[in-house]
């Protein structure tokens, strides 16, 4: 990806622009491990056309900072609890189902904003790529290494938890069947198929909700998912 100027960089055979911008070190966690940047298409070769619609667009990935760091401060203030050493099995199948959830959300936002060729090949190369791995990691049992994105997820869903290294197993595999069936339906739709989030990934009650303290039970509203976990976007 060439850069042109402060937030503004172009790549692919046409020339297309986009907006790119660092994410603040205090939000990281609220996006996927060694993500960054956030970085959206601006629909256009043209650069003054680009300029144009540069501002707008850090607008709005501003405004999604902000959501994310009052998510934050809420959850802080809301679900300060005692660690947990193990996770129920409804709790873990509620993690597993918000992961499909998130991925396949995140997917739809992705291809709602017009993939290029460029775009669409690399995001065919990398479902492809994740596949042939985490599919071995789970025909061979071995879901350590999947451990690290489970615990990030896990502290994003709102939950404080210090497994010990067998319930870190015993989650990490459902949590890996997870991963490798979010993939699955990805995939399909790479190919073109239709896959409706809320056919196969409904809403359902969060970890967070079955975890909650009784300060947060007895709170009117606590933190939505959306503004926990607003995204996982792909870029």
């Amino acid at each position: 990806m060439k850069a042109l100027s402060e937030n503004l960089y172009e790549r692919g055979k046409n020339g297309t622009k986009y907006c790119r911008l660092r994410i603040p070190a205090a939000l990281l966690a609220a996006y996927p491990p060694k993500k960054t940047h956030i970085t959206r298409s601006l629909h256009t070769s043209d650069l003054r056309e680009a300029k144009k619609r540069l501002n707008v667009e850090i607008n709005q990935i501003d405004s999604e900072f902000a959501l994310h760091r009052n998510a934050l401060k809420e959850k802080q203030v809301l679900y300060a609890r005692k660690k947990l050493d193990a996770l129920s099995e409804e709790q873990l199948k509620a993690l597993a189902e918000h992961w499909v959830r998130q991925v396949l959300l995140s997917d739809e936002r992705l291809r709602s904003e017009e993939l290029d060729d460029a775009e669409f090949d690399e995001l065919g190369e990398k479902l492809e790529q994740q596949r042939a791995e985490l599919g071995r990691m789970l025909a061979t049992g071995r879901s350590d290494r999947i451990l690290p994105a489970m615990h990030g997820f896990i502290h994003l869903c709102g939950l404080d938890v210090e497994l010990s290294p067998e319930e870190s197993r015993r989650a990490g595999a459902a949590f890996l069947r997870a991963v490798v069936t979010s993939l699955d339906y990805q995939r399909a739709r790479q190919s073109g198929q239709v896959v409706n989030t809320n056919d196969v990934a409904p809403v359902t009650p969060t970890p967070m909700e079955l975890a909650a303290s009784d300060a947060a039970k007895s709170s009117e509203q606590g933190p939505s998912w959306d503004s926990i976990f607003a995204v996982w976007r792909l870029c």
